[in-house]
């Protein structure tokens, strides 16, 4: 007796009628959408970020806030502890802070533009510097306090004329300086003011003459993405930081490699220079912030802490606190030559990407995500 055939077949019908969670091609293919929507939400986001708060649009100027009450001694490892925040600014997601050489201006790096807060009367109303086609990711000033650079997610690098103030200048746009094929993550100007350093997602540093506005030079410097350049106190050197994991130290003049400074295990997204050139800082993805001495490029310090990514840092003006800052939400302070954590700043609600010293070293900024701009000190009589 012969057994039929149709038992061994599927019927057609019936696997058309089969519950969802018995379809295997079904399931296959709502794995392969959430795949593509996961990949395009990295890209759209940056690659490597957390998730940004809602971006405000373009014509939206951050909310003024009262002045700062009372008075302000300078940090220092002795009275860390007593820091605390002094007040807030803002309502944009924030990238960078950057302090005036003077103290008299901060400039923030918002999605909405480049906002100047009046530092002695924070409350007057910013000025928003606009032209930047998408978020700003990066602002610094020049060494006489009359320009100002920013770098975006539109791959340009633009050089603003800011004044002192006098006469009722308006800040304008005096130059769009073109070449990176990516976003620009960090901009720095030399300590002589005559040149400008770029660092892009397209994995080079680039140097630009201030003044004319070409570019000088370029040099492949990380494999990934480039994040973070900046020049050495006598302006003879250059250091950055990218997505490979490494610490590199370049000759300004031919952008010849120094040394490489390897050991941390992630992107690094931040590196910081001490005033007297003695110390490089680094922070990075695998959470710990790095010393290394700036001559012989030998690790002294592995400062671990944040429970995330550490994401900032900046030295104080005398080189001896480290402030930095992560994924956690927190802002944190550091004996440099101890390597000894001297405080926590709690308050922010979201990933501070930014910490800038008032060149007093009275005032820390801390920017994040969360759409604020936080200042911290030390209350004095």
């Amino acid at each position: 007796m012969q057994t039929s055939g149709k038992s061994q077949q599927s019927d057609p019908a019936q696997a058309a009628t089969r519950p969802l969670y018995r379809q295997p091609a079904l399931w296959a293919l709502v794995i392969v959408l959430i795949a593509v929507l996961v990949a395009l939400l990295a890209i759209l986001s940056g690659g490597d970020e957390k998730p940004a708060a809602t971006v405000a649009p373009a014509s939206a100027t951050p909310a003024p806030v009262a002045q700062l009450a009372g008075s302000t001694v300078a940090i220092t490892t002795d009275n860390a502890a007593q820091v605390e925040e002094l007040d807030q600014l803002g309502q944009n997601p924030v990238s960078q802070a950057a302090w005036s050489p003077d103290g008299r201006m901060l400039a923030l790096a918002l999605s909405a533009g480049v906002a100047l807060y009046d530092a002695t009367d924070l409350d007057a109303p910013p000025r928003l510097l606009e032209g930047h086609e998408g978020w700003v990711m990066t602002v610094a000033w020049s060494p006489d306090g009359t320009q100002l650079v920013s770098g975006g997610v539109d791959g340009t690098v633009r050089v603003w004329t800011v004044g002192q103030g006098e006469n009722g200048q308006v800040p304008s746009l005096s130059q769009t300086l073109q070449g990176h094929s990516g976003w620009v993550w960090s901009v720095a100007w030399s300590p002589d003011g005559a040149s400008l350093a770029s660092a892009g997602a397209d994995g080079t540093v680039r140097l630009w003459d201030a003044a004319q506005g070409t570019q000088t030079a370029q040099w492949d410097a990380h494999p990934g993405g480039a994040r973070a350049v900046v020049w050495s106190p006598d302006g003879a050197s250059l250091v950055s930081a990218g997505r490979d994991g490494a610490v590199r130290v370049w000759a300004a003049g031919d952008g010849s490699p120094v040394q490489a400074l390897t050991g941390h295990t992630g992107i690094v997204r931040a590196v910081a220079w001490s005033p007297d050139g003695r110390l490089l800082a680094s922070a990075g993805n695998d959470g710990t912030v790095r010393v290394w001495d700036a001559s012989t490029g030998a690790l002294l310090q592995t400062l671990e802490g944040h429970s995330g990514g550490a994401t900032a840092v900046a030295w104080s003006p005398d080189s001896a606190v480290l402030a930095s800052a992560g994924f956690d939400d927190t802002v944190r302070l550091w004996d440099a030559q101890q390597g000894a954590l001297l405080t926590t700043l709690f308050g922010h609600m979201w990933a501070v990407r930014s910490v800038a010293w008032s060149p007093d070293g009275a005032i820390l900024a801390s920017a994040s995500a969360d759409q604020t701009v936080r200042l911290w000190g030390v209350a004095g009589g």
